[in-house]
């Protein structure tokens, strides 16, 4: 596979290649350039390793091995290595380091490889050189930010850290130099952005799969086509497809900007275990189903998702956080009495109440937020009434009265609680303080207050 370009191999005969050593051992190795390309029709677990080494020691070995060794002129060497290997090296071989799993040095003795791999475990996406090694090769002064980092590109203008590089290909419109619309990645002698072939950047950006001009993920494909390999996979029913009810939420995550940002939210483990659960069947496509899973703000912006998509019925999307957030409530109350008290008071009569309102408008977040306040007083409430020797039938005025003198502005929620206890004959009628406390236009003098106080007394 030691070839210049990739578009000279023929992947189809190499995946059929592959899948028979596949078949018979455990573990193939397949070695060269290109070999990020092959993909075997064969269910299989693959680790991509990339090689790294210097420009000078790879002209160096190549030297050593086509031209000591083979007897190979060294002229026609140098002549195909300045004319077209290099510049392939850069626009094919080097994108590959992003897609691979470990990046190795290729300029150390293998010794000293086979003893990492005996005494440290390897962790994906791991540098394995020596900090020497890696501020001599990888870290440059970019040409555009003149930010010292981790180079990720060597183009016209100099070094490219990984912001600019990421932020140069977000550049799109019209080329000044050849009028060309497409992808601008380089820039002029006054700073402009213009397209690759006009800044004289050898690596190409287009997709290998739909020919988009871009930035390029693993195995040279657009953000666009890992999306859709990735949602693939995630919603894999366990027969190599997409179950049909979960078409609409793939094509409403494929045709939002910016796939990037969806990559990085199905890179979360809480993400890849609920869309393959949904997928497989272990958890249930509806709300009930989703009701049951954590973490909460995971769920509730899956379940947005796939409300906005129609995989699942509308609801209102202020009623079904304030039901986790009573499960959840209700769950850390030991009283068995009070929490199935309390379980009562909030289907019974708040999600009644908020269903009827949900069905005229939305539910605003303040109208759930006082609801929520209402069962925890009135959980307070009955732990009060408790440690004076009452349960919530044997509650007394004098009780209703204490209970609203300290902190009445906190208490006040308790009273919906109070209310509906009353009317279904779970305590006896009691009066309640005023829900607003009238209170003097002007305020009191003290000539007025003594006055009052003479009267009195």
């Amino acid at each position: 596979m030691d070839v210049g370009d990739p578009r000279s191999l023929d992947f189809t005969r190499l995946a059929h290649d592959t899948d028979a050593p596949l078949a018979s051992s455990p573990v193939v190795i397949v070695d060269g350039l290109f070999a990020r390309h092959v993909t075997p029709r064969t269910a299989n677990v693959r680790f991509d390793i990339f090689v790294h080494l210097p420009a000078d020691l790879r002209l160096a070995r190549k030297i050593q091995r086509k031209c000591l060794r083979d007897g190979f002129p060294l002229d026609v060497l140098l002549r195909n290595y300045l004319n077209h290997r290099r510049a392939a090296h850069e626009q094919h071989v080097e994108p590959l380091r992003g897609g691979c799993d470990l990046v190795v040095s290729g300029d150390r003795p293998v010794g000293v490889w086979t003893a990492i791999a005996a005494n440290e475990p390897i962790h994906k996406s791991r540098l394995l050189l020596t900090p020497e090694e890696y501020e001599r090769w990888m870290i440059r002064d970019c040409a555009r930010c003149g930010r010292r980092a981790s180079k990720s590109a060597e183009w016209s203008d100099g070094p490219i850290c990984r912001t600019c590089y990421e932020r140069a290909m977000r550049v799109r419109g019209r080329c000044l130099c050849c009028g060309t619309d497409r992808l601008l990645p380089g820039r002029d002698t006054d700073g402009t952005p213009i397209c690759r072939d006009c800044a004289g950047i050898v690596r190409d950006f287009f997709c290998d799969r739909c020919g988009f001009e871009g930035l390029l993920l693993g195995g040279r494909l657009c953000e666009h086509c890992t999306l859709a390999d990735t949602l693939a996979r995630l919603l894999d029913d366990g027969t190599g497809r997409i179950t049909s009810a979960f078409l609409p939420l793939v094509k409403i995550l494929l045709e939002m900007g910016r796939p990037k940002s969806r990559l990085i939210w199905l890179r979360n483990p809480n993400v890849v275990r609920l869309l393959r659960g949904l997928a497989t069947g272990s958890i249930p496509l509806t709300h009930d189903g989703l009701h049951q899973e954590t973490p909460w703000r995971t769920v509730t912006h899956l379940r947005d998702l796939l409300m906005d998509s129609g995989v699942l019925p509308p609801a209102d999307r202020q009623l079904l956080p304030y039901q986790r957030w009573l499960t959840e409530r209700l769950a850390i109350i030991e009283e068995p009495e009070h929490r199935q008290l309390l379980r009562h008071f909030a289907v019974w009569h708040q999600m009644r109440r908020l269903r009827a309102k949900a069905e005229k408008t939305p539910l605003g977040r303040s109208q759930t937020n006082h609801t929520k306040q209402e069962v925890t007083q009135a959980g307070a409430f009955l732990a009060w009434l408790a440690s004076q020797g009452r349960d919530i039938g044997q509650c007394q005025q004098a009780d209703i009265d204490a209970w609203h003198t300290e902190s009445p502005a906190t208490r006040r929620p308790s009273q919906s609680f109070l209310r509906w206890c009353m009317r279904t004959g779970r305590m006896p009628r009691l009066t309640l303080p005023p829900a607003v406390m009238t209170q003097d236009s002007e305020p009191l003098h003290q000539h007025r207050r003594l006055a009052i106080l003479r009267r009195v007394l």
